[in-house]
């Protein structure tokens, strides 16, 4: 097997110093260091992605007051579709968070997350399934507003339910 050295020469005047030494601990080391680093990241992703999805649910909670299942994916999936959205009104909201804390679009909302809202059980896991993919909503990810009233300005309601306006851009 052959050993990694680490060679350093090193001139001071007239006199010439060569030093050399195995690169393992040194290696070692470094990998481990960098394993550690990728865990802290693991763990730091693993627990936006937990508060993302505690966030979510809290959303589905408030604006559905723990309806049908149906509407519940819904909601939520509109929330998604702003994160993810290149619209010009969306494009600098990039998470859960930020959509939540735009400027006139879930101020109730927001509040009551504030006040501490508890999302119910069922908003956790269908939260859950829709971040990992697992469930369907039926809205196109052009879907980008969600509301009690009929909208006034520039979109096309597309879907209504005993709740809600689904609405996409007017054309």
């Amino acid at each position: 097997m052959k050993r990694k050295i680490a060679l350093i020469i090193a001139t001071t005047g007239a006199t010439l110093a060569v030093m050399s030494f195995p690169l393992e601990p040194y290696a070692t080391t470094y990998q481990a260091i960098m394993q550690t680093e990728m865990q802290q990241q693991e763990e730091q992703q693993k627990k936006a992605d937990e508060y993302n999805q505690y966030l979510l649910a809290q959303i589905i909670t408030a604006e559905t007051g723990g309806e049908a299942e149906d509407e519940m994916a819904k909601v939520g999936q509109v929330v998604l579709n702003r994160v993810n959205s290149k619209y010009w009104e969306f494009k600098d909201y990039n998470t859960v968070y930020q959509v939540l804390t735009q400027k006139g679009q879930y101020p109730e909302t927001y509040q009551k997350i504030v006040k501490g809202l508890k999302p119910s059980e069922k908003a956790i896991q269908i939260s859950k399934k829709l971040l990992n993919g697992e469930i369907k909503s039926g809205l196109s990810k052009d879907v980008l507003w969600q509301t009690g009233f009929i909208p006034k300005f520039n979109v096309k309601v597309i879907l209504k339910t005993k709740y809600h306006y689904y609405s996409v851009l007017a054309d």
